[in-house]
Order: structure tokens, then sequence, then C-alpha cells
């Protein structure tokens, strides 16, 4: 069945909020109230600062009081309507989504990355699905995430969830990509159980079936070619030297942190997959957590003069971020002259 798609294809025809002059959200100027309400409660409190977002938002929302301080549609210059109009049709294929009438645009807390969410409604106000849509430069991060939740989906788990995979338009030559998954269930929240213990039980789940990668075989991984384009010799000469005898690889999330992580309807959701490999170092989900607490040339320093065997760890973690260009990664591997200088290297 054809998706009944109403006035909601013209971003003229959408009401913007702001939140200290960042772009929040954007409803239809025709979404009734209960859609605005349910769009509000879409945001999940990972801080404080989320949070109280999420209240004024649903404050607002509740009182009718987004509709006054929402204005028309002028920031986003890249969502043309042409674009919309076209990852509308897209969407029609996706099965489930028969009921859809109104249509809630999101931006990430990053506004430079160029991408937009969507919460697909029907009239009722109950989520159908959930949607990320990014320029093609970021297509194969959202390849990355489609290739895992296919994988994911393929047997039991007892250990956590992610979002079932209902669609997706990955392929190169995409101009707008995009992948549907099933919305979080309503009674989502933050976790609260330590993410490095939470990392360590999830890549345990993952990581049941390693394989063993020799030197001489590292460039048939993924990441490893794109790695000796971008990383001084130093750093690569360094890392085979630290694992003459080959890597162990596995599926990994790639960028775990709380903020990838919430409970509800009984179960540990998992989610944004887009730095996930099934051939990323094995513990790179426990290293990324420890990077997200301390930089990783300052670790790095602690661990090699402490514990040599953690240093050549967290080392192919550093090399998968780098080469997958995420967090202190790229950053990191730019600079490693200077750290091994520093460490005594």
């Amino acid at each position: 069945m054809k998706v009944r798609v109403m006035r909601t294809e013209d971003p003229s025809e959408y009401r913007l909020v702001r939140y200290r002059g960042r772009p929040i959200g954007a409803f239809p100027i025709d979404a009734p109230r209960a859609v605005r309400l349910q769009a509000a409660s879409r945001v999940v409190g990972f801080t404080a600062k989320r949070r109280w977002l999420r209240r004024g938002l649903m404050l607002a929302a509740s009182l009718g009081l987004d509709e006054l301080i929402a204005k028309p549609f002028d920031y986003d210059r890249k969502l043309s309507t042409g674009q919309l109009r076209a990852l509308f049709q897209s969407l029609s294929s996706v099965r489930g989504l028969s009921d859809w009438q109104y249509t809630y645009i999101r931006w990430p807390s990053e506004p430079e990355r160029e991408r937009i969410y969507l919460h697909l409604f029907s009239a009722t106000g109950q989520e159908l699905a959930f949607v990320k849509a990014v320029q093609p430069c970021d297509r194969l991060s959202l390849d990355r995430e489609r290739r895992a939740l296919n994988y994911l989906s393929g047997g039991s788990n007892s250990t956590f969830r992610a979002p079932r995979l209902t669609g997706s338009e990955t392929s190169i030559g995409s101009t707008f990509p995009w992948l549907t998954v099933e919305p979080l269930p309503q009674t989502i929240r933050p976790h609260n159980v330590s993410a490095f213990d939470t990392a360590t039980c999830v890549s345990r789940h993952l990581l049941d079936k390693d394989s063993p990668v020799w030197v001489g075989d590292l460039e048939e991984l993924t990441w490893w070619p794109k790695l000796v384009s971008i990383a001084p010799v130093d750093f690569v000469s360094d890392l085979l030297g630290l694992h003459r005898d080959g890597i162990s690889v596995g599926w990994a999330h790639g960028d775990f942190g709380a903020h990838n992580v919430a409970y509800g309807d009984g179960a540990l959701w998992v989610f944004d997959w887009e730095s996930s490999s099934p051939d990323a170092p094995l513990r790179t989900d426990e290293w990324s957590v420890r990077f997200l607490r301390t930089e990783p040339a300052d670790l790095l320093g602690a661990l090699y003069s402490t514990d040599r065997e953690a240093f050549a760890d967290a080392m192919l973690t550093v090399a998968y971020q780098a080469a997958i260009e995420i967090r202190h990664g790229p950053k990191t591997v730019r600079q490693w002259p200077k750290i091994r200088r520093d460490i005594g290297l």
C-alpha cells in the first residue's frame, strides 16, 4: 500500500523549534498535539541537559506553547523540497508504514554533522519508525550500521537488543542515503550500569567467534588499507612490532559509550552501529569507553610504563578508530611522532 503523505514534503510547511539558537526539531503545521507530544518524548535523557530539554519540550507540547515558539523553517538550506520529497518516496517502499501520516524532523546535537533524523507517526501519535538520512559523505558509516543490524537480527541474543532494521538505501550513488529501524520503546531510559561493564558484557556476546589474522594478511581487513594510507610510518611499524604474531578480530560496536546504550521494556538496547565492523580488533568497545574518559595519548603514555600488553591492545583500538575516522583516533595517529618521543618508545 502506498504511504499517505500529506503536506509534509515541503520544508516550508514545517515549523522549527530551537534551543539556545540550535535547531532541535521541526513538525508539520497541521501536526496534532498528540504527535508533537510523542515527538518531544523521544529525546532520551542521557545527560542532565538533555533531561531538562526533554521536560521543557514535553511541557511546551502539552500546553500548546511549542506552536507559539516555533518559527518558519529556515535552518537547513541543504534540505531542499526535492530532497525531502525524494526521501519520502523512497520510504514508501518500507513495510509497516501504511499508517504513516506525520513526520517529525530532528537534528543531531552536533550541527556540523550533515544529516537529519525522522520520527514517523500515525495520525494518532503512534511512532512507526525511526529514520537516519545522511549526505553521501557518510554513506559508508550508514552502510556499516546496515550490515551490523542485519547480522544482529540473524540469531538469538539474550544479552542485549539492537533496533530491528526495516529498510535501507545505502548503495553507491545514493543522493541521500537512509535506513529505517523500529522505534525504541516508550519506556526507554538511560542505562545506569557502568558503561565499561556494559561494553565488556556486549563484547563477550559479539566476540564469541573471534578470528586470528596473521601479519601477512592484515591488508584483507576492511579498515587496514585506510589506516596505512593516513598513519605515519612510525605508527604502523610500532603497531606491527607489538603484534608480530598477528591480531584477533571480530564484531564490535566501535563507538561504545553511555550515549549509545539505554534500557527499556526489560531489555538493554544498544544502537547507533555506524562505527561497527565484523573485523575490528578484540576489546575495541572496552577501550572505546576508556578513551571517552581519558585522552588516548595520556592513557597510552601511562600504559606503556605499566602494562605493555594493555598498551598493545589500546594501540589497536586507536588504529581502528583512526581508520574509520571517529573520536580521537585520527588526532592520536597524526600526533604519534610526538607521543612516541614523550613516552620513550
